[in-house]
């Protein structure tokens, strides 16, 4: 699935819909601003809420400043922005509501949009130059996500790029309509929104801004303990790297937290998430098939976990290489063989998983993306950045579809649904489906028992106890 989808997910958890949608934060940011002139359109637009003077025309494109801000500050951000672009007239556009600016900050949001909270369109060079500079000013300290698109003004929350004002399209590369902006012969060509900053073939950057985009290419440079040989995954949290040591060339996984992005729903960040997985691996080291700590640095704003390279492929694949009934017409004895080696690996995981919790730690992310297994069926358990210790008592706010614990389940409870789970997905890999139906579960263990040799008493009674919705203990005032 394209990760893009999941902030079309945040409405309601069974319902795929757009984040702009009636709800109760329906009126959202602008109820809490001073009502703007009477001479003011305000209009929504999708996740958006446009103002600009009545009777004006804008530009169809041009340069805009785009205004990064945390769930923390973005009120007062909101309202220094609004007020200076009312009193010098200056169209703007912003999130309308806390919960899209959630959405939009997420851990699997587009990372190309992230961190664009307000947007102001400056009608030429001139007013361009000063609404920055003021604005820069006036929030000088804010937080907010970076913005990769864009060039970033000084270090706060001011990001600027060229691209579209109004809205107008053409047909992309794969066939889909996007958004265009005209070359200056007139002809409509994409309007790139690409995670790196970037001005189309013929257009300047104005020389006020040229100080900035040098300082921007010296931050790329410098040295680092670590050189990046590939990107290994790409989420807006960061990104994960096939890296080697400069010390000594071991390789390693570099595991990179963008500050304020990749929020989850209890809006913590990666960089939260980076720091709780340092713990948890360090609490860990020396446990055969965890991932060691080789460093932990800072470069540039972001933060980075280097760790060891365990060996083998995600659980996944190997199901899709094995899988009997993948292929028509297995035979009871290819069956039987594949039960016999997906015994040995669900072992191993409980085995590690057990291990996890007798060093005080819950792992909170058990999926079969996170187990790798090598060339002799050995198992690693990796990716703890959802581990924390057992004693909190607490369910994460992540997790992966059919996998993640019902509400019933928290600390060392959650880690063992997901393990019963995992012991049925690996006989029948449809268990998303048991989220939306629990019922579910006894179906797909009955097909299981019917296509592999296994136990009705030992396998089906071992998955569905953990798997069944425990039922609320009967209190004495609850008695008839």
């Amino acid at each position: 699935m394209d990760s893009r989808y999941e902030a079309y997910c945040f409405a309601n958890p069974f319902f795929y819909d757009v984040p702009s949608q009636d709800g109760p934060e329906a009126a959202g940011f602008l109820a809490e601003l001073p009502s703007p002139p009477d001479d003011w359109d305000v209009t929504t637009r999708d996740v958006w809420q446009v103002l600009r003077p009545s009777g004006t025309s804008m530009a169809a494109q041009g340069w805009k400043i785009h205004v990064s801000a945390t769930l923390a500050n973005a009120r007062h951000v909101l309202v220094v922005v609004y007020q200076h672009c009312l009193t010098t007239g200056t169209p703007l556009k912003f999130l309308r509501t806390e919960d899209i600016l959630l959405a939009r900050n997420s851990k699997y949001a587009a990372r190309e949009s992230s961190g664009k909270f307000v947007t102001v369109y400056p009608p030429d060079e001139r007013s361009l130059r000063d609404t920055v500079t003021t604005l820069n000013d006036l929030l000088r300290g804010q937080a907010g996500p970076f913005v990769l698109s864009d060039l970033r003004y000084e270090a706060g929350p001011l990001y600027l790029r060229y691209g579209g004002f109004l809205e107008q399209w053409v047909t992309g590369d794969d066939g889909e309509p996007v958004t265009a902006i005209a070359r200056p012969d007139g002809t409509l060509v994409p309007d790139l929104r690409r995670p790196v900053f970037h001005t189309p073939d013929w257009v300047e950057v104005p020389p006020f801004l040229r100080p900035q985009l040098a300082a921007r290419k010296a931050r790329a440079g410098g040295e680092q303990p670590f050189i990046i040989e590939r990107p290994l995954h790409f989420s807006n949290g960061g990104g994960v790297y096939r890296a080697v040591r400069v010390s000594d060339g071991r390789p390693a996984i570099l595991k990179e937290a963008r500050p304020h992005a990749g929020l989850d729903r209890d809006r913590r960040d990666a960089v939260a998430r980076l720091d709780q997985e340092h713990q948890a691996l360090s609490a860990l080291d020396g446990v055969t098939g965890i991932p060691a700590v080789l460093g932990r640095f800072r470069y540039w704003e972001h933060e980075f976990l280097a760790l060891s390279v365990q060996p083998g492929i995600p659980l996944g694949q190997w199901l899709a290489r094995h899988y009997p009934l993948s292929r028509p017409r297995s035979t009871p004895g290819e069956r039987a063989d594949f039960t016999e080696r997906a015994f040995r690996i669900l072992d191993q995981v409980e085995a590690l998983l057990h291990r996890v919790h007798d060093l005080g730690y819950v792992y909170g992310d058990l999926h079969d993306r996170n187990i790798l297994v090598d060339e002799n069926d050995q198992v690693s358990l990796v990716d703890f950045e959802l581990a924390r210790p057992s004693a909190e008592a607490t369910r994460s706010a992540l997790g992966a579809p059919g996998f993640a614990a019902p509400p019933d389940r928290v600390g060392v409870d959650a880690d063992l649904y997901a393990a019963a789970v995992l012991r049925l997905w690996m006989f029948l890999p449809m268990t998303a489906l048991t989220a939306l139906d629990p019922g579910k579960a006894e179906t797909f263990v009955r097909f299981a028992i019917r296509a592999f040799p296994l136990s009705s008493a030992d396998f089906g009674d071992a998955v569905l106890g953990q798997l069944r919705p425990r039922t609320p203990a009967t209190t004495p005032a609850d008695a008839p």
